[in-house]
């Protein structure tokens, strides 16, 4: 696998060293390879100075140093959410979801994605399978479900009505 060559100011390579002198990720704590450091490292620089392409290029890079990392796929959905890349985000969590299902985190994350995309009823099966962290969560947007349906049903019944009487 071949990386890029980045050019480094020397500011950025101070900011650099300082960013991964005060990250205390558990990442770091567990022995994380030094690619993976680098990454960190550079993802909270480039969050510090706003820079999302660069902050999306660094999470990338991690994603295919270890696809299988829940923790690295959940990190990156909650930027791509937070940046309003709502579908992008959605994908991130489910392989989160997906490669830790009794994580309530992970599945509670794709369900709330799914909520802002007014996909409710799929939101639903996250939250019920969040369990108790989420529960809140889940008989309200159950509630709302069942009121949608109430309200299409009205509509349905409204056009019948006045299709019978032309």
């Amino acid at each position: 696998m071949s990386f890029s060559v980045r050019a480094l100011s020397l500011g950025l390579a101070l900011s650099l060293s300082a960013a991964c002198l005060s990250i205390s990720s558990p990442a770091f704590a567990q022995g994380a390879t030094k690619k993976t450091e680098w990454h960190r490292c550079l993802i909270a620089i480039y969050k510090s100075k706003g820079q999302i392409p660069q902050v999306i290029d660094e999470y990338a890079a991690l994603v295919a140093l270890d696809p299988k990392d829940p923790q690295i796929r959940f990190e990156y959905g909650a930027y791509l959410h937070k940046m309003g890349r709502v579908k992008e985000a959605i994908g991130q969590y489910k392989k989160a979801a997906d490669a830790n299902p009794g994580n309530s985190d992970y599945q509670g994350a794709v369900g709330d994605a799914l909520v802002s995309m007014k996909d409710y009823s799929s939101a639903l099966a996250y939250y019920q399978k969040a369990g108790p962290k989420f529960a809140g969560k889940l008989s309200t947007t159950t509630a709302y479900v069942q009121q949608l349906r109430q309200i299409q049903q009205y509509n349905a019944d409204i056009k019948k009505r006045q299709s019978e009487d032309e």
